[in-house]
């Protein structure tokens, strides 16, 4: 669909972001957010204007996406603070998760990923008790 082409190019150009950007880069990444931006607030505006407000309460994802458009737009716009804006635009990523549910095989190494996480911890931990033991022999 044509907001998943628009969040999976999106997530491409926030990972393109660094420090030392030239004027001509740092222009062009601005006007990819906003074009991301207003891209985002149209789509919630068409919700809005289909299901009315019940959508973003039954739904909790486009919720989220209601919340990550009205806090990039206060505080990018209204309140004019880029760093708080920064980090509200980086709640855009959050939603490539929405869509991997989408994409079967994506899902399945996600699901895999979430359900190794317990095994993951149990790693750690003997990592930990091996480690001390070698530190007190040490």
């Amino acid at each position: 669909t044509f907001s998943l082409v628009c969040v999976m190019i999106n997530v491409v150009f926030m990972l393109c972001d660094h420090a030392d950007m030239t004027p001509e880069f740092r222009r062009l990444m601005n006007l990819q957010n906003d074009i991301f931006l207003f891209e985002l607030c149209g789509e919630m505006i068409l919700f809005f204007l289909a299901y009315g407000w019940s959508c973003f309460i039954t739904d909790a994802w486009k919720g989220f996406d209601l919340f990550v458009c009205l806090g990039t737009v206060v505080f990018q716009y209204v309140i004019n603070n880029r760093r708080i804006a920064q980090f509200a635009k980086s709640f855009r990523l959050m939603r490539i998760i929405r869509l991997m549910k989408m994409i079967k095989p994506i899902r399945v190494i996600l699901e895999t990923l979430i359900q190794s996480i317990p095994q993951l911890l149990n790693v750690i931990l003997l990592l930990v008790l091996v480690y001390s033991m070698f530190a007190v022999v040490a």
